[in-house]
């Protein structure tokens, strides 16, 4: 968190352990240097010489002005550290005088502030109101800034930091001088050498007490520098015993400078650019102290603003206040209550989500998610790609979220996993920190704002602690109806993503599984599979992003949907059929109530029930209130067969036709003589509603039910059903009346004309041949082939699409007309067919198709699509030869204008054809690649990748899609054809040349084809490759050309000798410089490993223990325990590349040579990664942990450790008990509340195996896990 806006990021674990008073600040010379105008340890031993009147031929002064000349060395200092000049002073002089000018020397001028010396005070000052501080300075800066007297501590003897009793005040680890600053003023005085070895070596109390002090507390270093002397004995002192994790030290200089300074002294360094920024945040971090429930308050306060109106660090001063349970507190308590646009602060995937045109805030400008939430602390959104600029942004690893637990939350059970607020674990019962509950709160608090509901909308789940505290706010007689009622729908939709069998759309194959494992159906299964096929309202975020305007509708924001389930295929036995029938009804009047609760007049899609078996028959195959309705009457259909009278009975149980859907099954019975009498039928033909019987959705099932009892109604009834036909159809507000009675017309003579097709007998007072010729003469365009068609059509479809190729009209064309033939016929031959007559001619009749081509292109054509229907048809493999050179000459010699939009088809056919027209036609296939890559030069934006990608391009897919990169593929296919090789094919080299002068964006797509195989180049045209290539592979990391060509290599590219001796330097540059693409160290870890494993011809590694062990050191911990995760995949294979015939040495060698040492590398993810090498180590479990154990530590913060293979199941444990035992007790945290989850099952575990029982180990464990 930072301070301001500029100021050094201090970790948040650190200010709140400060607030817990478990931090101590450990204060050098630069906090008096830099307000106080104190010396630094030059300029001191420059006055001490001037004191003691030193000559200037005297060695110590020499020494002083060589040490000064000399560039200091960073993380070292100067060449001649300062206390050895003292300590040759203390040869020439009395120690007594060289002591008493020091203490002269150190004495502050009268102007001197001492703010900062105020600030750490404040800062070091404990809950229990007792300052403890460290310092090495000799004056007496921070008694003076006291502002009530402090105990004062020197050596050599000093209290046990870690009881907790006598250690207060300033503790002068070093010595001081006295008041009057003209001598010291305690026992030991660290100056010289000497001085340094006897208080940390010899003698060691200055040691001792460190390393206590450090055991209990964390240490923050102020105003030192890495290679300032006290740290250097200090650090080195503390070395062999010292876990990591506990050491801080403000650093000025860029964060990684300042990083590489400090981490192989294994301390975090917090960097900053200037002193005032330094002091600055000192001062505001003091104000925090001071009283950190005001800061909380006072930092909660500005989060009653929207965070847009906020900066990054202020935003990122809020992030670190939910972070902790005191500040969720404060968060939740402040007034009035931060609005609900801070979950786009908390949730990184609004703060990371994509700008688009729609987002649009109230003054009409668009909106960068970033701008309005990002965090200070944020690594920037990826740059958008350049192909493809609306593509999503990438989320990064690691993003800060409150909504996820965090390393410090604590909870109530230990033993019980932890959840997030939202998302996969928040389904399952685990549980919600107290930090997340407070938050949850919050949330339950700000649910009427629609910034909220809009959240909420995305999420899969939602913790039910969450559900409960929305739900609760909207208990009370004045809350909002309709919003308490959308929140509800909202959260029974979340809730009923948390079904049974997995919890997913696909449950109700879980229970047709569990029916058949446990021998029948059964009432409980019949239950389960109504509950997992219910249809229930689903949730979305509408096309409107972030709703930063507060008074945005939440219509606007949301959108609601009736999702169904996915309905497995059922084989019901006869004897469970009627109760299918009634949960198939309860849940279709279910999704009849949901649909129209969500729209006043809801559209069924509905389909026949009885098929009329034409070719446009096809199963629909979506999810919808019709499915249901379709499985209901294929049940009733079975339980007729099985039981009529049961049939009957449910089939009256259906709901009445209020819904088009009702009335469909309405008809459908009644056209079943087994469930309806003849009087039933005609009730329903006669008292249909008047929609519904006009409705043509419902047309062929009603006038299949009324052909299937037509003889068995009685005659007034059949009259009554021709009448409701003359009648016609009722007309509705606001239709034109001319347009209505055309309409009206048609409807009527399609259905008299469907009674007299189906030869239906009508009574004799209607003539229906008749009435059809009267309706004519109004209706003059009719005909009884459209009604044909209109009765037959089908009215929604769904399937595979299916491609027409039926050329037979075009055979007897001349060539110029075929074209502007096949334009007319459209591209429809039906329902799911799609007309490309085109490509059946081209088979046909390849010749003629081509002159058809040609005469477009004479016109001016460009054809594209033709073109494209051909080039990309699979059928080419089989052309003949003399029709492949057609094609490749005729797109040879195309106009330019008329080729570019063909350009991408030509490549594509050149690539895929490319061989067969070699072999024939050699000249035609150099022409065409020739005229295709000049097309490219000239037309760059026309020859782009097929592919776009989503933030860094895929720059290998890109390339392999596009025209240029299918031209270079093609160069290395030469070879292979011609069994030839850059060198010796004529022209190649030349050919490769031309490719990469072209236009910048697309040498992009040529460069990663070319190192992808660049072993094979630099083994057989090093120069060229030199000169080509790997220039641009080791170009400016930022440039896309670079990019491109590191994603080739790293992606797919192989090393050989040769060629990793000569990129060995930008292998080991691109893992210290973080600059290699975005999953390229994967990779260069695996070369770098596969290099070392290998030997030269003198025996030699080809890449030596000691380069490795650097490279490691420089690259990033998940970099390291990326390494150490393919060391534990060694296996024995005499076949490995390369070979590996004994891996356990190379891992014991790596494990000794390799691995540093360094307490840096020690985090929690290497400690488990070294865990999982040992003991999943197979037969040499033994050997592989006796390896590690020097190089594990203790880990202080569970969170990264991820002991996620150890399971208390595992045969190992028993097989190799003593071997866990060493290990958990070499790396578990103190605590075992900060132990992963089920590490505690794996002691039980081990307490079970009568060869550990009373172990003191084992013992200790226990101890720990009872303490909890």
């Amino acid at each position: 968190m930072r301070f301001t806006a500029d100021g050094p990021d201090i970790p948040g674990d650190l200010l709140d352990a400060r607030d817990d008073g478990q931090v101590i600040f450990f204060c050098g010379s630069g906090v008096s240097l830099h307000q106080a105008g104190g010396p630094t340890f030059p300029q001191l031993a420059q006055r001490v010489i001037t004191e003691l009147g030193v000559p200037s031929e005297s060695t110590a002064a020499q020494v002083l002005g060589i040490a000064q000349n000399l560039p200091a060395i960073a993380g070292v200092g100067s060449v001649v550290a300062t206390d050895q000049i003292f300590g040759l002073l203390e040869r020439d002089f009395p120690v007594q005088d060289v002591r008493r000018a020091v203490s002269k020397a150190v004495k502050p001028p009268e102007t001197a502030i001492l703010d900062a010396h105020r600030s750490l005070l404040d800062l070091s000052r404990g809950p229990d109101g007792v300052t403890r501080l460290v310092t090495t300075n000799f004056d007496l800066l921070f008694e003076a800034a006291a502002s009530t007297p402090l105990d004062c501590l020197v050596p050599p003897l000093f209290p046990n930091p870690s009881k907790g009793t006598g250690f207060r005040g300033i503790v002068h680890l070093h010595g001081k001088v006295n008041d009057a600053y003209d001598d010291i003023d305690s026992e030991e005085f660290v100056l010289s050498s000497a001085d340094f070895g006897r208080a940390y070596l010899s003698d060691g109390w200055a040691t001792r007490f460190m390393q206590a002090l450090i055991e209990r507390f964390r240490i923050v270093f102020v105003g030192y520098s890495a290679d300032d002397p006290p740290l250097k004995y200090l650090l080195e002192a503390l070395r062999p015993n010292y876990a990591g994790d506990r050491l801080y030290a403000f650093q000025s200089g860029a964060a990684k400078a300042a990083s590489a300074l400090w981490m192989q002294k294994g301390v975090t360094a917090i960097p900053f650019d200037r002193f005032d920024q330094l002091w600055s945040t000192i001062t505001l971090w003091a104000e925090r102290a001071r009283d950190p429930e005001a800061w909380h308050n006072s930092i909660a306060a500005l989060a009653s603003q929207p965070p847009g109106s906020l900066k990054p660090f202020e935003r990122g001063q809020i992030a670190h206040l939910v972070s902790s349970q005191a500040g969720a507190r404060a968060f939740l308590a402040a007034k009035p209550t931060p609005p609900a646009q801070w979950l786009g602060v908390f949730d990184p995937a609004i703060r990371y989500a994509t700008p688009r045109d729609r987002l649009i805030d109230p003054k009409g400008t668009a909106i960068d998610p970033f701008a309005q939430f990002g965090l200070d602390s944020d690594l920037l959104p990826s740059p958008s790609n350049p192909q493809n600029p609306r593509s999503d942004r990438a989320l990064p690893d690691g993003a800060w979220s409150a909504l996820e637990p965090l390393p410090t939350d604590t909870y109530p059970n230990s033993a019980i996993p932890r959840s997030s607020m939202r998302g996969g674990s928040a389904q399952d019962p685990h549980q919600l920190s107290s930090r997340q509950f407070i938050l949850s709160n919050w949330l339950g608090g700000v649910a009427e704002q629609p910034f909220a509901m809009w959240w909420a909308a995305e999420q899969h789940h939602l913790h039910p602690a969450l559900s409960e505290a929305i739900e609760r706010t909207f208990e009370t007689p004045t809350a909002d109806a309709a919003l308490r009622q959308t929140w509800r729908d909202l959260v029974d939709a979340k809730r009923k993503n948390n079904l049974r069998y997995g919890g997913h759309d696909l449950a109700a194959y879980g229970v047709v599984s569990s029916a058949t494992a446990s021998g029948g159906w059964s009432e409980w299964h019949m239950q389960r599979l109504f509950e997992a096929t219910a249809p229930r309202l689903a949730v979305r975020r509408s096309w409107t992003d972030v709703p930063i305007d507060p008074t945005a509708s939440i219509d606007n924001l949301i959108a609601w949907e009736v999702h169904y389930p996915t309905y497995p295929e059922i084989e019901i036995p006869d004897e469970w059929l009627r109760r299918y029938v009634e949960g198939l009804r309860s849940n279709l009047t279910l999704a009849v109530a949901l649909e129209t609760r969500l729209r006043s007049e809801p559209y069924f899609m509905l389909r026949p029930f009885e098929p009329n078996g034409g070719d446009d028959e096809h199963d629909f195959g979506i999810n919808h209130a019709s499915d249901f309705a379709h499985y209901l009457v294929g049940a009733l259909r079975k339980l007729m067969a099985f039981d009529p009278q049961a049939a009957t009975a449910e089939a009256k149980l259906l709901p009445r036709p209020s819904s088009p859907i009702f009335s469909q099954l309405r008809i459908w019975v009644a056209g079943q003589p087994t469930l309806s009498t003849a009087r039933e039928a005609a009730a329903l033909f006669r008292g249909l509603d008047a929609e519904h019987f006009w409705d043509s959705d419902l047309e062929r099932d009603l006038l299949g039910a009324i052909k299937a009892r037509w003889n068995d109604l009685a005659d007034r009834d059949r009259a009554k059903v021709v009448k409701r036909f003359l009648k016609g159809r009722p007309s509705w507000e606001g239709v034109n009346r001319h347009d209505f009675r055309r309409y009206r017309t048609a409807g009527t003579l399609n259905r008299l004309y469907w009674l007299h097709r189906e030869g239906l007998a009508t009574t004799a007072d209607i003539d229906v041949g008749a009435e059809i010729t009267r309706l004519r003469l109004i209706l003059s365009d009719w005909t009884p082939e459209g009604a044909e068609a209109e009765l037959e059509r089908e009215r929604y479809r769904s399937g595979w699409v299916q491609i027409d190729t039926d050329a037979t009209s075009l055979l007897t064309l001349p060539p110029s007309e075929i074209l502007a033939a096949i334009a007319a016929g459209g591209t429809r031959a039906g329902p799911l067919i799609e007309r490309k007559p085109i490509k059946g001619l081209m088979e046909a009749r390849p010749v003629r198709t081509l002159a058809a081509l040609k005469f477009a292109e004479r016109r001016g054509e460009a054809a594209a699509g033709a073109w494209s229907d051909i080039l990309w048809d699979e059928a080419r493999a089989k052309d003949a030869p003399h029709v492949r050179l057609l094609i490749a000459l005729r797109l040879a010699a195309m106009p330019e204008g008329l080729l570019v939009p063909n350009l991408q088809s030509a490549g594509f056919w050149l690539k895929q054809r490319g061989q067969a027209l070699w072999c024939t036609y050699p000249e035609a296939y150099f022409r065409l690649w020739d005229r295709l890559a000049t097309t490219v030069a000239t037309h760059p934006d026309a020859a782009g990748s097929g592919i776009l990608s989503d933030g860094e391009p895929d720059w290998v897919t890109s390339a392999i899609n596009s025209v240029a990169g299918r031209l270079t593929e093609l160069l290395f296919e030469e070879l292979e054809w011609s069994d030839a090789r850059p060198a010796t094919q004529t022209g190649w080299l030349e050919r490769a040349g031309q490719l990469l002068t072209l236009p910048a964006v697309q040498v992009a797509f040529v460069i990663p084809i070319l190192t992808m195989r660049l072993a094979y180049l630099y083994h057989c045209v090093p120069d060229w490759t030199e000169e080509h290539v790997l220039a641009k592979l080791e170009g400016n990391p930022d440039a896309s050309l670079t990019r491109s060509a590191r994603a080739g290599f790293l992606g797919y590219g192989n090393v050989n000798r040769q060629l990793f001796a000569r990129l060995r330097p930008l292998l080991l540059s691109l893992m210290a410089e973080d600059s290699a693409p975005l999953h390229g160290y994967r990779r260069i870890v695996g070369i770098l490993l596969s290099a070392w494993r290998q030997y030269d011809d003198g025996g030699n590694r080809l890449l030596s223990s000691e380069d490795l062990r650097a490279a490691l050191m420089t690259a990033s911990d998940a970099d390291r325990v990326m390494a150490l995760n393919q060391l534990q995949r060694w296996h024995e294979d005499a076949t490995a590349d390369p070979p590996a015939p004994n891996p356990l040495a190379d891992k014991l060698a790596f494990l000794e040579e390799v691995w540093p040492r360094q307490s840096f590398v020690r985090s929690g993810g290497a400690m488990s990664a070294l865990a999982q090498i040992a003991l999943t180590g197979g037969e040499h479990v033994a050997i592989l942990t006796e390896a590690i154990l020097p190089l594990l530590t203790v880990v202080a913060n569970a969170a990264p450790l991820g002991l996620w293979w150890m399971h208390s199941q595992d045969e190992t444990v028993t097989a190799n008990p003593e071997e866990y035992l060493v290990v958990m007790s070499a790396i578990l945290p103190p605590r075992a509340a900060d132990w992963p989850y089920g590490v505690q099952q794996l002691v039980e575990k081990l307490a079970s195996i009568d060869a550990l029982k009373g172990d003191p180990r084992l013992v200790e464990l226990q101890r720990r896990i009872a303490g909890i």
